[in-house]
């Protein structure tokens, strides 16, 4: 690329290199075709039926009365199935690599987003809510499966770029002038900087369109939920696994287990 008058550029060696620099500047990246069709028809079966369960268990009129409708929260704690994707070994050493530190899930989601119903998820937020900062380096970065085709129909995820550089979120007419939507086909990953501003889009199709998210922040935060608690068999669970859902980084019960952990460490 031809240039002159610059001494000092950025260096890529690699594709992930490459991801790590669209993270950085652009706040999101898109890798197309990353699971295959198979792989993204069992994690929607599976979706169905850990979010039924979840229904039937809080109730649909009490999901509604939340804006939790169509939201299936932590499902790897109703289907260990799930537990393979939070683990995805690319994703999280690509993240690791990125912040030079461990990460832990903060949490899981999966997104339904059915025909002609408007989902909470159409509202802009950050996943990490109420942060009105930002930070030099990210604290938290997400890994977004688009298991259905993504796109303006059927309401695909729309994005603020450059937004994890921003404090506050800018007007109606800067939004609505560099605001992009997704369109992309199923199987694609979306990574993007938890700061980014986005939200899902109306879906006006005739189909339902399903995503799983996942976001992973520094040890520093807490967990959506008290994953570590929750937990009572950790055996089905890889080492790998267990390091990712915090186990690792639990809160010491007290000053006793706060000397023991620390203790452990130099063993």
């Amino acid at each position: 690329m031809k240039s002159y008058g610059i001494t000092k550029s950025s260096n890529i060696s690699s594709k992930d290199d490459e991801i790590i620099e669209e993270l950085r500047l652009n706040g999101y990246s898109i890798i197309e075709n990353y699971l295959n069709k198979e792989e993204c028809e069992e994690l929607t079966l599976k979706l169905e039926k850990v979010y039924t369960e979840q229904e039937n268990s809080f109730g649909k009129e009490n999901l509604i009365e939340i804006q939790e409708l169509n939201t299936c929260r932590m499902p790897f704690l109703y289907d260990v199935y799930f537990a393979g994707i939070l683990s995805d070994s690319w994703v999280v050493d690509l993240f690791e690599g990125y912040i030079d530190g461990k990460l832990i899930l903060h949490l899981q989601n999966g997104i339904i987003n059915r025909p002609k119903k408007e989902h909470h998820q159409t509202s802009w937020h950050r996943d990490l809510p109420y942060q009105n900062y930002i930070t030099s380096e990210p604290i938290g970065l997400n890994a977004f499966y688009c298991l259905t085709d993504f796109n303006k129909g059927n309401g695909g995820t729309i994005l603020l770029p450059y937004s994890h550089k921003i404090e506050s979120f800018p007007s109606n007419s800067y939004v609505e002038k560099h605001a992009i939507q997704l369109d992309v086909p199923a199987g694609s990953l979306l990574l993007f900087d938890s700061f980014v501003y986005h939200k899902a889009g109306n879906n006006t199709s005739e189909e339902v369109r399903y995503g799983l998210n996942h976001l992973y922040v520094r040890p520093l935060l807490k967990q959506q939920v008290d994953i570590c608690r929750v937990i009572e068999d950790w055996s089905k669970f890889t080492i790998k696994q267990q390091e990712i859902l915090g186990r690792n980084f639990a809160v010491p019960k007290n000053v006793d287990d706060f000397r023991k952990i620390r203790q452990n460490r130099k063993k």
